[in-house]
């Protein structure tokens, strides 16, 4: 529904899009903490990618319209 693919980086994607509709929390802060220490750990070399994927996703809910739903979905369709 997002668009998000399903390795990695489009997990990333779709935790920052939840995450932006929740404002700025402790959660937000822990997200981001976990996957650029992941990143150090692991492998260097993908920070950027984790860096981009999180971009994204704030990007796309914060761009979303506030009338269609969380994902995009009209919920009057859905009942």
């Amino acid at each position: 529904m997002t668009g998000s693919d399903t390795d990695v980086f489009g997990e990333i994607q779709l935790q920052a899009f939840y995450v932006a509709q929740l404002e700025f929390s402790r959660f937000w802060l822990a997200l981001v903490a976990k996957n650029l220490l992941k990143s150090v750990l692991s492998d260097i070399e993908v920070s950027n990618g984790y860096m981009e994927a999180m971009t994204k996703g704030w990007l796309m809910e914060k761009k979303r319209n506030p009338y269609s739903g969380s994902i995009g979905l009209r919920y009057g369709k859905l009942l």
